[in-house]
């Protein structure tokens, strides 16, 4: 039976919700695992049908803490409890990243307060309270910053049960690669983007950023997996071991949203651009990874 494909629960900085259409073609179907080391929102995952064993990962414990909390019943009711009650405000959105400066603060509050905040923050941004999105624009009636909240509100069941069947884990993203590779593994890694390769202005943007040293090491990790792996990246000379090994790589262009959502979507924030910035999104696969598509496709 197949599974309605859904929105991941909230944006993320460098998150795939764009992407996933072009994605999907080219990270197979299936797995034991199917394992996204540095998950983030997880919008691949959750446009994907299930695999037959999911593994969910990212260093960031607020990210791993929402879909705990979504995934477990009791802690699910009460959030899904308090979000519904929770108005699109700019009051909110205060109140959310105070919460997430409270380290006593419980493990469905925690949730609350991030969900709240990235889905109320522009772009995913939810550093400052000047970031709080608005609309100059309606869609179905209503703002749509206020239209895009009560859509996710809406999904709040289907995103407990697509988790339901889902490893969640938080450790560095090397060790769970090196755990679960096995020849019918599948990889989809996105780490956080090399920091050269970004917009101006988006230096600390991912709760672990990772040195270039770091990112070679996850280079050095994946040319000698057993699994499939995809991988999605800017272009750097981090990255040119992969080609070297004869990686196929791909090219999509797209604009960097983070740095831009002002005009071209009516939505804006302190500081946002006016422009879209236009790159080169790059996606990398082995040799078994390009196998299985293949053989899906033929």
């Amino acid at each position: 039976m197949k599974i309605e494909r859904l929105r991941a629960p909230f944006p993320y900085y460098g998150g795939k919700g764009t992407m996933v259409a072009k994605l999907t073609l080219l990270v197979p179907s299936g797995g034991k695992p199917y394992c996204e080391p540095f998950c983030g929102a997880a919008s691949l995952f959750f446009s994907r049908q299930p695999a037959p064993v999911e593994v969910l990962n990212d260093l960031d414990g607020d990210v791993v803490n929402v879909f705990r909390c979504l995934q477990n019943k009791d802690t699910f009711e009460e959030l899904r409890h308090r979000l519904m009650w929770t108005p699109y405000a700019r009051a909110e959105f205060e109140r959310a990243l105070e919460t997430l400066k409270e380290p006593s603060a419980d493990k469905i509050t925690r949730a609350w307060a991030f969900m709240v905040a990235r889905n109320q923050g522009f772009s995913g941004l939810a550093d400052t309270v000047g970031r709080w999105g608005r609309a100059f624009v309606s869609t179905l009636g209503a703002a749509r910053t206020t239209n895009r909240w009560v859509m996710r509100l809406c999904m709040l069941d289907a995103w407990r049960w697509r988790l339901m069947r889902v490893q969640i884990d938080c450790r560095d993203a090397l060790e769970v690669i090196k755990y679960w590779d096995n020849h019918d593994a599948v990889f989809y890694c996105d780490p956080p983007y090399v920091h050269e390769t970004r917009v101006k202005g988006a230096t600390n943007v991912y709760a672990h950023e990772m040195s270039e040293e770091q990112h070679r090491a996850i280079v050095d990790t994946l040319l000698n997996v057993s699994g499939a792996v995809v991988l999605s990246g800017y272009e750097h000379p981090v990255y040119w071991p992969l080609e070297n090994a004869g990686w196929e790589r791909t090219e999509f262009k797209t604009s960097c949203h983070a740095a831009s959502r002002g005009r071209g979507t009516a939505i804006r924030g302190e500081g946002a651009a006016t422009s879209l910035v236009p790159r080169t999104e790059i996606v990398w696969r082995n040799k078994r990874a390009v196998e299985l598509t293949a053989s899906k496709s033929a």
